[in-house]
């Protein structure tokens, strides 16, 4: 048994093994899974390779299977990421289907990276879970 602290959103934000008389705390089982969770954070690759991404991106229902398929065997780019890619600035065009199309390797921080998720509307935790998840495959 220990206890736990709390953020206004109902998160764990401390983990005690005994009471602290100055904190608000709540009693919670060591084996509850937001403990776990809590005490045992999952990392976030900082690369997935194509296959992951793609595969993923499949697994999610971004893309299809063929054109997971397709962007892996000869880089071709979905269709779902065509449109975002047509939304960026001209000349951002170029370097990001560069990477879509060639990378064999994609890092989560890249400046395209990043453009890509919030021209999809992604959260930044979004794109931590396709790249954990991503990482699994």
């Amino acid at each position: 048994m220990g206890f736990v602290e709390r953020n206004n959103a109902g998160e764990i934000v401390s983990w005690f093994r005994c009471e602290q008389p100055d904190r608000v705390l709540d009693p919670i089982d060591d084996d509850d899974p937001s403990v776990v969770a809590f005490l045992n954070p999952t990392m976030v690759p900082e690369t997935i390779s194509d296959r992951q991404f793609f595969q993923r991106l499949a697994i999610q229902g971004v893309i299809t299977n063929a054109e997971a398929l397709a962007a892996v065997k000869t880089g071709d780019i979905p269709a779902a990421l065509q449109q975002v890619l047509n939304l960026l600035p001209t000349e951002e065009q170029f370097d990001a289907e560069m990477l879509i199309s060639g990378a064999t390797s994609f890092n989560r921080n890249h400046p395209t990276t990043l453009k890509l998720g919030t021209a999809l509307q992604w959260t930044s935790a979004q794109m931590d879970e396709l790249w954990i998840n991503a990482s699994k495959l």
